[in-house]
């Protein structure tokens, strides 16, 4: 029988649809995964008692409550904790994946040292000796106050170590990465006269306006974050986007307002204009800075008229406008700023302008607005034994300094500027402007230790990585988001046993300060960090 194209692509097809309707096809499918399921060497997890234990996720900015659900005492499963203030219950999918940390390939296993352009392992104890050996050759060479660190926070005990230990070595050049809550803080400084933390009450606001804050991409307390958009429609809650792209956030806003970089601060002011010229202002609040008002408003009108905003903007003016009456006719309207997720400090220039608009409208202090906040100082430390090196070494400090200016100081000059840089939790190299200025900079600094639990692209630079626990597997103390009109400390915990051949931060600084002996061991007088934690946190 001669068989041609058409003959055989109609048996082939035959025999499929055989094959899809006989029941042996899916009982012989259904029986191969049974036999495959109890083959002896299939990986099957173990029963056992579930348990759960709580602590507090540090992986963003929102440092959520979450909860680990065990079986047998091993971690399984992250979830949101009910009843924690900030997420209540919630969880991101970043927090969600958590446990992956624990068993990152990418993670630094233990002590490195650099030789030319590889590493190698060394113990933890050479690798302190190094350290202290580098740092006291410093110190007697009457440079101590050329020795600088760099932490992504000011805030909680183990930001307090690393002060204490450069102050107790003779520096005062102690910088926290440059972020959103910096320049806010600096703006409430410049107009308020105040030291405060900024909390945003978006929960009770009815009207969000928002330049370029990624609300629901990571800003501030990113599940708060979360919960306050799903119920935005059902609240009334008007969500205004003003951004030069169409982000998660803008296509998620009421309005999107495709605004030209860089404009953003000349928008607020021109918003501010139509608010004064218009007597849409909170003329009660407005009387106590009756003096300062009368000069901004005359430099508004000048700079920021409705003309020059629509030709530096790119906004059509009836847009403006509506923005502007919306947002003065709202019963609890906020402005807020911080590009993106809010990790880079941003343009001040910016803040201040939309903060302006709260001020326009008296929402401070009150719900749906901003509120100030002191920061709540709840370690104690007792006072630190300093030597002769140490007094004349902080005298010399650079003080006041940012860390952006730290690295331009350091290129600019033709010796070192920086003889020694500790860095922990922070990648500038990553995350601030001009990054090759950064890279080229940190090339400079003759000796770096690193206490990185990943090469990231700071560490890579370092001379000596002390790697970290990662936060399932150490105790700390964790203040909360800065995104919410409440102030937040909470208690991490080791819920999983050190994978890799890595320590607490704060042990790390510990064995340090008692490698250099003297007047700075004194200094550190805890057995471990969990000791000093229960001294001067109060839990």
């Amino acid at each position: 029988m001669k068989v041609d194209r058409r003959s055989f692509l109609g048996l082939g097809l035959g025999a499929a649809a055989g094959m899809a309707v006989s029941p042996s096809t899916w009982k012989l499918m259904d029986d191969s995964s049974i036999w495959t399921q109890n083959w002896p060497w299939t990986p099957v997890p173990k029963d056992g008692e579930v348990t759960f234990d709580n602590t507090v996720c540090s992986l963003c900015s929102g440092n959520c409550g979450i909860s680990i659900r065990k079986i047998n005492g091993r971690p399984v499963k992250i979830e949101g904790r009910h009843g924690y203030p900030g997420n209540d219950g919630g969880i991101c999918l970043h927090g969600i994946s958590g446990l992956q940390y624990v068993y990152d390939s990418s993670r630094v296993k233990s002590p490195l040292i650099k030789k030319g352009d590889t590493w190698e392992k060394i113990s933890w104890e050479n690798a302190v000796k190094l350290v202290a050996q580098e740092i006291t050759k410093i110190r007697n060479n009457s440079k101590a106050d050329k020795i600088a660190c760099i932490t992504d926070k000011k805030q909680g005990t183990i930001s307090g170590l690393f002060e204490r230990l450069l102050k107790t070595i003779g520096s005062n050049n102690f910088f926290a990465m440059e972020s959103m809550e910096h320049t806010w803080m600096t703006t409430l400084e410049k107009i308020h006269g105040i030291n405060a933390l900024p909390d945003f009450d978006l929960e009770n606001s009815d009207f969000i306006l928002s330049f370029g804050c990624g609300f629901i991409e990571g800003w501030g307390s990113p599940v708060n974050n979360f919960k306050i958009n799903s119920s935005r429609k059902e609240k009334g809650t008007q969500l205004v986007q003003i951004e030069p792209r169409l982000s998660n956030t803008a296509a998620n806003a009421d309005m999107w307002i495709p605004i030209k970089p860089g404009t953003e601060a000349d928008l607020a002011f021109g918003i501010a204009n139509i608010i004064i010229t218009d007597n849409l202002y909170n003329k009660t609040y407005i009387s106590k800075f009756s003096k300062n008002f009368n000069n901004f408003a005359e430099m508004v009108k000048e700079k920021y008229s409705i003309e020059k905003v629509v030709a530096i903007t790119g906004i059509k003016e009836l847009t403006i406008r509506k923005i502007a009456g919306d947002f003065a006719k709202a019963s609890s309207p906020i402005a807020i700023a911080g590009k993106g997720r809010g990790e880079t400090a941003g343009s001040f220039r910016e803040i201040t302008a939309v903060h302006v608009l709260n001020c326009l409208l008296g929402n401070i202090n009150k719900n749906g607005g901003i509120w100030t906040s002191t920061p709540i100082v709840y370690d104690k430390w007792q006072s630190v034994e300093m030597d002769d090196i140490a007094l004349k070494g902080v005298e010399k400090s650079l003080n006041n300094q940012s860390v952006s200016s730290l690295f331009t100081n350091i290129n600019l000059s033709s010796n070192p500027f920086i003889e020694a840089l500790f860095i922990y939790n922070a990648n500038p190299c990553f995350s601030m402007r001009n990054t090759k200025a950064i890279q080229k900079a940190m090339e400079k600094i003759p000796f770096v230790v690193s206490f990185s639990s990943y090469m990231d692209e700071t560490t890579k630079y370092a001379d000596i990585i002390l790697p970290s626990h990662i936060f399932l597997e150490r105790y700390e103390d964790i203040t909360g988001s800065s995104g919410m009109a409440k102030s937040i400390i909470g208690l991490s915990k080791p819920l999983v046993k050190p994978v890799f051949d890595t320590k607490n931060p704060g042990d790390s600084i510990l064995m340090l300060a008692n490698a250099l002996k003297g007047s700075i061991a004194v200094s550190f007088p805890w057995e471990n960090y969990k000791e000093c934690l229960k001294n001067i946190f109060f839990f």
